[in-house]
């Protein structure tokens, strides 16, 4: 059972107040500072940071954090799995929105056809999930972005490469071509957070570029608005290859490729958990359903 004091401690975490948690726990807010001073005590350190209005944690309020909500979600799951006994119990997962697009339709499909118990889905970029996934929010998520492999536990689904998407009326479609030949065009980017935007511009990084380097960058956070920008040519994106042909629906065979001479972009798609949690046996099916997909 997660002591008191942790319950506190999270709930500020979230809220950013000391007032807001004392309503959220039926507690005052001297309360709520009491229980944070006993167990800065008992770590012998600062977990909050606070300078103005900017409230935050330390270091040491970090790891606090990640263990605490993990302590917090599997007990949660431990409490369900008493009342539940025999029963299924609920998924809570996330999948970033390629995957959730092109991949979640058919695998529900078919794992709820046997499937009896309750369900969540989220579907949002990689920075979105992971916080999620660390504050307990969901047991595990299929991701395309890159995450940190020391906070997390993961296994990899399906390798993809990054390519560059055009209209098939564009001059430049169907050619090969220098990264800097790009530049002056327009770039259609997921927005901050995204798994496929962080590996592009880690990849524009190694060529000593970025984003800035072209003459405008569209930043959309739906890719079904960016491929039909793209069909209307109205401009370029980089978008997962392997997907987009083989997972998608047609409209995404409308659009060509520019294949961009020694700038080849290849990433993993993961399954990631929080590490040691003691009822991953529970969520092999819907992994194994999703790993079909791929395959």
């Amino acid at each position: 059972m997660l002591d008191f004091r942790l319950r506190t401690f999270l709930t500020l975490c979230e809220t950013k107040n000391f007032s807001k948690a004392g309503e959220h726990l039926g507690l005052t807010q001297p309360a709520v500072s009491q229980h944070i001073h006993q167990l800065e005590d008992r770590y012998g350190t600062k977990l909050f940071t606070s300078v103005g209005r900017q409230f935050g944690l330390t270091k040491a309020g970090e790891l606090l954090y990640r263990h605490a909500a993990f302590t917090a979600a599997e007990s949660q799951r431990v409490e369900e799995a008493l009342e539940k006994q025999s029963q299924q119990l609920s998924l809570r997962f996330g999948a970033t929105r390629t995957i959730g697009e092109f991949v979640m339709p058919r695998a529900l499909a078919r794992y709820l056809a046997t499937y009896q118990g309750d369900l969540s889905l989220v579907v949002d970029n990689t920075d979105a999930l992971l916080s999620k996934l660390t504050a307990g929010q969901i047991d595990f998520a299929f991701i395309e972005g890159i995450f940190d492999q020391q906070a997390f536990a993961s296994q990899t689904l399906f390798e993809d490469t990054l390519e560059l998407f055009c209209s098939p009326h564009d001059p430049l479609a169907g050619k090969t071509v220098e990264l800097e030949e790009l530049l002056p065009r327009r770039l259609i980017v997921r927005e901050k957070g995204s798994g496929s935007r962080e590996v592009l511009e880690n990849a524009l990084a190694s060529r000593n570029r970025s984003l800035n380097n072209f003459a405008s960058v569209l930043e959309i956070g739906n890719i079904a608005i960016i491929k039909a920008l793209l069909r209307e040519g109205l401009g370029l994106a980089f978008l997962y290859g392997n997907s987009q042909e083989r997972l998608s629906d047609n409209s995404a065979l409308t659009l060509k490729k520019i294949k961009v001479h020694n700038f080849d972009i290849r990433h993993a798609y993961s399954f990631v958990h929080r590490k040691g949690s003691q009822f991953l046996d529970d969520f092999q099916e819907i992994l194994q359903t999703v790993r079909a997909e791929f395959r």
